[in-house]
């Protein structure tokens, strides 16, 4: 009995591996061009799965998140400590009222859509 569950996760773990193996080839495209891109502005990113969507308003899964954390940077992000680090905000104030001020940084292209 010890044998065979000794068998039985090994074969387990052995199956993970070559489905997240295959999963992430697939995610980054051709696997045949994968890494041949030459273009300075081209960047590739390794996936677990391939995303949804991409939308930083919708996103949902884990995947797109790490996808959007590469593409929009934000005016605050939450530190591991709890904290909120200015990024894109030069600074911001929280009203009495609950809402939040923001002084935006000089030289840093924003738009509205």
């Amino acid at each position: 009995m010890k044998k065979l569950t000794v068998w039985l996760l090994t074969a387990a773990l052995v199956t993970s591996m070559l489905s997240v193996t295959q999963t992430s080839a697939f995610a980054s495209g051709n696997t045949r061009t994968a890494g041949k891109n030459k273009e300075e502005n081209a960047f590739s990113i390794g996936l677990v799965e391939a995303p949804v969507i991409i939308d930083p308003h919708l996103f949902s899964l884990q995947v797109e998140d790490e996808i959007i954390m590469q593409v929009y940077e934000p005016l605050v992000r939450t530190q591991n400590d709890g904290s909120i680090e200015d990024v894109l905000a030069e600074s911001h104030t929280v009203n009495e009222d609950g809402s939040v001020d923001f002084v935006l940084k000089e030289g840093v292209k924003y738009h509205s859509g």
